[in-house]
């Protein structure tokens, strides 16, 4: 919000369309104003006391250039009407659902990126350069950009049989895109984004709902995935997690390569994985528990015994230390034509630095259980150590607000009106 574009966006935005009070308040963290009709207006403007705060809203974007490609969504927690923006204390979820975006495009179709006040939890690697930094390739793109960054794995979406969406091909990826399920938003406190894509990966439909839950009985708010793939033949899945930070914990037992390394494939971005570790878990529920940015973050995901759970870390075939050493966690699933992967991210605690002690650095969901998965609906449950059950449930192929629904779950009728419904107990 600092760069030259954002500064002429702000001031001409205030000045041609309505003068929206809350734009000076951004105006003012700029310190700069544009040195014409639209600037002088907002300075002006700043100078009487006109600025109001800047809210933060959940939201919903459109692509293309009649708004038809997609789409990208934005999930955020503290939103509220009456308070102002409260630095450090925010959960925001980017969701994309978009068009390819020509050569610049990556092949990420229906992945996220997890932010908070302190920075990346759950990132998008963004684009393999160094810009303007003359002793990485002139601070030009890099061979690395199209070898790895564009690339699916990359991303935090699935990967079939380890090929990239649009099996990398830009063209192909121009003539197709994903399409938005529904977007709610209208309870802060359960945010929903849901998109499907029936192209990125020939033969197969994925769907992902992503769901901002905010309850008080959890410190900070949890994000819920929810991957649904449909493929006309049994395949491999690959749903890669690049988590920011150090790894803590894990429930499960691994092999960890401790003497070697070998990259994980041959293209698409597996030649650039190293496999540090695998494992599989026969309790139903793989967690892991990171660090990052002084705060603990974990993670619960539904997983067969024959699932492999894989760290991995990014730099296998990188002679020239272009890319960085990143960590990843990677869900696989193997010989299946259908698949649902679900998992819950909980941020909790923070690390005092001057005292040394670490508050809440242990998670609480638990029992993650995949209760009903049919083409009408997915049902999951989640319990909090401490007490108390929680059931969402989502509709897979009617997005209607007006539709009414009645499912038998666990022996209880569950009646309710709309895509979503959520039950708490106790």
């Amino acid at each position: 919000w600092l760069s030259r574009e954002s500064i002429t966006a702000v001031d001409l935005t205030y000045f041609e369309c309505g003068k929206d009070p809350s734009l000076l308040t951004i105006a003012k963290l700029q310190g700069e104003v544009l040195l014409d009709e639209a600037g002088f207006a907002v300075a002006s403007d700043l100078a009487k006391g006109l600025a109001k705060p800047f809210r933060h809203r959940p939201m919903a974007f459109t692509d293309g250039p009649n708004g038809k490609k997609g789409g990208v969504a934005i999930l955020r927690n503290n939103y509220t009407e009456g308070d102002e923006y409260t630095e450090g204390d925010e959960l925001c979820a980017v969701v994309k659902y978009s068009a390819q975006g020509m050569g610049h495009g990556h092949f990420d179709k229906l992945s996220y990126s997890l932010y908070d006040g302190v920075g990346e939890v759950i990132q998008d690697y963004g684009a393999a350069r160094w810009v303007n930094i003359d002793q990485k390739g002139g601070g030009r793109y890099l061979p690395e950009n199209n070898s790895w960054a564009k690339q699916s794995i990359a991303h935090n979406t699935l990967v079939i049989n380890e090929t990239s969406h649009y099996k990398g091909d830009v063209k192909t990826g121009e003539a197709h895109h994903p399409d938005l399920y529904y977007f709610d938003a209208d309870n802060t406190n359960l945010q929903v984004v849901s998109a499907v894509d029936s192209a990125a990966s020939p033969g197969s439909v994925m769907h992902r709902t992503v769901v901002l839950l905010t309850s008080e009985a959890f410190e900070k708010p949890l994000l819920i995935d929810v991957f649904r793939v449909r493929s006309d033949k049994p395949s491999q899945y690959d749903l890669p997690v690049w988590f920011q930070g150090h790894l803590l914990t894990q429930n499960f037992d691994y092999q960890a390569e401790t003497r070697s390394l070998t990259p994980m494939g041959n293209d698409f971005g597996y030649q650039h994985l190293w496999k540090e570790a695998a494992g599989s878990t026969a309790d139903g529920n793989a967690q892991i528990t990171w660090f990052g940015n002084g705060r603990f973050y974990s993670l619960t995901t539904i997983a067969d015994p024959e699932d492999e759970l894989i760290f991995a870390r990014l730099g296998a075939n990188d002679p020239n230390f272009n890319l960085r050493r990143d960590p990843a966690f990677i869900h696989r699933k193997k010989g299946l034509d259908r698949a649902t992967f679900v998992s819950v991210i909980e941020p909790h605690g923070a690390y005092n630095p001057v005292g040394e002690i670490p508050l809440n650095p242990f998670p609480h969901v638990q029992s993650l259980r995949l209760e009903l998965d049919t083409e009408a609906y997915t049902a999951l449950s989640f319990e909090r150590k401490e007490g108390g059950q929680w059931l969402l449930i989502l509709t897979n192929n009617n997005a209607s607000k007006e539709a009414t629904h009645q499912l038998e779950i666990k022996g209880e009728t569950v009646q309710w009106t709309g895509p979503f419904h959520l039950i708490k107990k106790g």
